[in-house]
């Protein structure tokens, strides 16, 4: 059975996701800085991975497929995301009202899955 984690999603601003952006748009620099979910090391240990792993966050919205890294300071039960295309494809957005961008709910199991490409989440974005 695969391991999995439920978390709270929590997206952040990044200094360096934005610079990759200006200098890059959507490209692979955009892309390497904004695939990425930070996890407790515990949540780490549940889910039997190590930095750079890929993987799959879904909700009953979507899902997509990141690069998961350790973060000391974060809690169990909770991960970090670039506000970006990835984590905009598990909020909840009803017209009229803000996205929900904080304490988003998903689940987190390794994958052998390649991370989503952002031009996959920009064309579902502009179709």
């Amino acid at each position: 059975m695969t391991p999995s984690v439920h978390l709270n999603l929590i997206s952040c601003r990044d200094i360096f996701q934005w610079l990759a952006k200006e200098e890059d748009d959507m490209g692979m620099a955009y892309q390497e800085r904004s695939a990425i979910v930070y996890l407790s090391q515990e949540d780490m240990e549940t889910l039997g991975i190590e930095d750079d792993s890929a993987v799959k966050l879904s909700n009953h919205i979507g899902s997509v497929v990141v690069c998961a890294k350790t973060d000391k300071s974060c809690q169990q039960r909770f991960g970090f995301m670039p506000l970006s295309l990835y984590v905009n494809q598990l909020s909840n957005y009803d017209k009229g009202e803000l996205p929900d961008f904080k304490q988003i709910p998903a689940t987190a199991e390794p994958t052998r899955q390649s991370i989503t490409p952002v031009s996959d989440l920009w064309n579902l974005l502009v179709k």
